[in-house]
């Protein structure tokens, strides 16, 4: 597996293992890679006590993608802070929109392939 497949893997780990923990009993991944770019959709319901996790996640996401850290950012994260493993997705992606409503959350990421 390429360095930058297993950096995608590792991108939708982070998003199932978060949307399990805000109550998601079925979750949707939609895989695409394209030429120029990875587009990932996830589509789920959840838990509706856990709405402050939504916004929490949507502020995450949007973070600026930081390529030149990517690396480090994996080795640095630990598996118990799940809003830290989020804000390291949000820094390897390029874009990120997430529609919910009472019982559904939607997530569109991509993240650009970019040649070294």
């Amino acid at each position: 597996m390429s360095k930058e497949n297993t950096k995608v893997t590792r991108i939708i780990d982070e998003i199932i293992h978060y949307l399990q923990s805000m109550g998601a009993k079925k979750i949707d991944l939609n895989y695409q890679e394209l030429p120029d770019s990875y587009i990932l959709t996830f589509k789920c319901d959840y838990d509706k006590e856990k709405m402050k996790g939504i916004y929490q996640m949507v502020k995450c996401l949007n973070l600026e993608r930081q390529e030149e850290m990517e690396d480090t950012f994996w080795g640095l994260a630990g598996e118990h802070d799940r809003n830290q493993e989020l804000a390291l997705v949000g820094m390897m992606t390029d874009d990120a929109t997430v529609y919910f409503d009472d019982e559904r959350i939607e997530i569109l990421l991509e993240r650009i392939k970019h040649n070294k």
